[in-house]
């Protein structure tokens, strides 16, 4: 009896497939947003000059596999930008580029972006890692610092890792480091950096569906799409992709790695 595929335990942990369905309702009202140029479903990304409710349907498809009226991320969408992400990941380390990793979702993400840098580190890149930063309010909370866990940048309170919406971790971050040639992040942290116009890994649900319309206009841009609340755990048939695409890339008689999806 064959086991469950990556795309079946991906749908079963609800990263992707109908279980990350948001409203139908409340995603075109997204959508429409995004096109009327609302601040709050850009989420800090400058609003897209001409913009269409035509290109929007057609980024959000292409890169989520959803639509208005089948508001879910597509599971082979989450593993093609995986696969993506990979690819741009590969290219910055064969050029001996910096990688920057954060997480606004240390309980959920942090392994996957960890398992994303590393990648980059595998392919030649090198990995910004700082000390911990001054004290900040986040979130409304004093006594706040960005802190670098296994190379990715969180939000800590020096007890514990804390999710955080705060635009203003991602300002400090970016302040930070040297300009990277690659940041690999989710919420805040890949929203800023996108905004800032620096090439992007972007691990996210279909709440920053604006990001999609940022991908197909610019190539600095990939998204992972995914659930991004789910356990740890959801995530290991990801990791298990990132490690299989690692190890054609190293196993590659010609040095330059095959990232492309492979059926499973």
């Amino acid at each position: 009896m064959r086991g469950a595929s990556i795309e079946e335990r991906l749908s079963r942990a609800r990263v992707s497939g109908r279980a990350t369905a948001v409203g139908a309702k409340e995603f075109r009202s997204l959508l429409a947003r995004i096109v009327a140029g609302d601040a709050i479903a850009l989420r800090g990304i400058p609003a897209f000059a001409g913009v269409t409710d035509d290109e929007v349907v057609v980024a959000v498809r292409a890169t989520f596999g959803a639509s208005a009226v089948r508001p879910e991320i597509d599971v082979a969408a989450t593993l093609r930008g995986a696969g993506d992400a990979a690819a741009a990941l590969a290219a910055v380390g064969a050029r001996g580029g910096s990688v920057v990793a954060a997480t606004a979702r240390p309980a959920s993400l942090l392994g996957l972006q960890r398992a994303l840098a590393s990648f980059g580190a595998r392919s030649g890149a090198h990995r910004v890692v700082l000390d911990d930063s001054p004290e900040l309010v986040l979130d409304g909370r004093r006594g706040r610092r960005l802190r670098w866990v296994d190379g990715v940048a969180c939000v800590t309170d020096g007890e514990s890792l804390l999710a955080t919406a705060d635009p203003a971790a991602a300002d400090e971050l970016l302040f930070s480091v040297p300009r990277p040639d690659l940041v690999v992040a989710d919420g805040p942290f890949a929203l800023a950096a996108t905004a800032a116009g620096l090439p992007v890994v972007a691990t996210v649900g279909l709440e920053d569906a604006a990001l999609a319309v940022a991908a197909r206009r610019s190539g600095a841009v990939t998204v992972v799409p995914v659930d991004p609340t789910g356990p740890p755990a959801a995530y290991e048939p990801l990791l298990e992709h990132l490690e299989a695409l690692a190890s054609t890339a190293a196993s590659d008689d010609h040095g330059a790695p095959a990232l492309a999806h492979q059926p499973t």
